[in-house]
């Protein structure tokens, strides 16, 4: 399978810790991506900064949100411009083994809508593995996100753009929670 991926970043006043993600990005080994920077109206030196990784390749974009959206917002934003038929929604303080995407490739299968991968919440400070999420849903997937049996982080998934828009993607008006609530209506 020869796919082509949107990731969409969305970012507010994180200079400091986009470069890194970003970084993850360009290292992948897989090549058939593009990565929507969405800066939510940042105040710091955020565009400054991501100018120069937009010099640097021609696959990474910038929008600026005229107003603060909020984190489903600005991830909708990015829905709105992506290019592909597969979204990876990622935040801008996580990063990506440099394997991920040639990983996710190969194991997707046609006619399926949402894959999904176990992620590390590694330290910043320590470098140390702290917690993991790893999928472990039934065929039951809405009971297990609400008993608490599968937690789907937005960062370790990739979706179907045409399911993402079927369903309205993602719910502006839910401040928290927001991950749970697109995976439920995704079903």
């Amino acid at each position: 399978m020869n796919t082509y991926f949107s990731i969409v970043i969305p970012t507010y006043n994180r200079e400091t810790l986009l470069p890194r993600a970003l970084d993850s990005v360009l290292a992948q080994t897989y090549h058939n991506w593009e990565c929507i920077v969405v800066d939510d109206h940042s105040t710091d030196n955020t565009i400054a900064m991501l100018e120069s990784y937009v010099a640097r390749d021609k696959r990474i974009k910038v929008i600026t949100n005229t107003h603060r959206k909020g984190a489903p917002g600005a991830r909708n934003t990015g829905l709105d411009v992506a290019q592909y038929d597969w979204v990876i929604f990622f935040d801008s303080d996580n990063y990506m083994y440099p394997s991920l995407l040639e990983v996710v490739n190969g194991s997707m299968e046609s006619g399926e809508d949402v894959f999904v991968w176990f992620s590390r919440v590694i330290d910043a400070n320590s470098g140390k593995v702290v917690s993991f999420f790893e999928p472990k849903c039934t065929q039951n997937v809405v009971d297990d996100i609400w008993t608490e049996r599968c937690y789907v982080d937005t960062n370790n998934a990739v979706i179907r753009k045409s399911k993402l828009l079927e369903i309205g993607g993602w719910d502006e008006f839910c401040p928290s929670m927001e991950e749970w609530d697109l995976h439920i209506r995704l079903v």
